[in-house]
């Protein structure tokens, strides 16, 4: 019952397969990053990263950077020297930046 139930599930919301790949990618690469050392962006996309799944857009208070939300992981892209990098961010650290 359950397997037909999550069968079901998928079939009518496809993209929250992504979603939970992306947010098992970005809590796995937070131990690198913990939001200060910047990942390179082909890093997340070797990893299977998405970056056309949803997210949710906020803008930090402090700062006013653009973060991109993933069930409770953020990542900011900054461009370095014509490199794009990605800062991940758990929710709560967000208040901070």
């Amino acid at each position: 019952f359950n397997n037909r139930k999550a069968a079901q599930l998928r079939m009518e919301m496809p993209d929250i397969q992504k979603i939970r790949k992306n947010f098992l990618i970005l809590k796995d690469m937070y131990q690198e990053s913990k939001g200060e050392i910047p990942i390179a962006v082909d890093t997340l996309l070797r990893a299977g990263f998405d970056f056309e799944a949803p997210t949710r857009k906020i803008k930090t208070r402090i700062n006013g950077f653009i973060c991109y939300m993933i069930n409770g992981y953020a990542f900011r892209i900054i461009n370095q020297n014509k490199i794009q990098l990605i800062l991940i961010y758990r929710e709560q650290d967000l208040n901070t930046i």
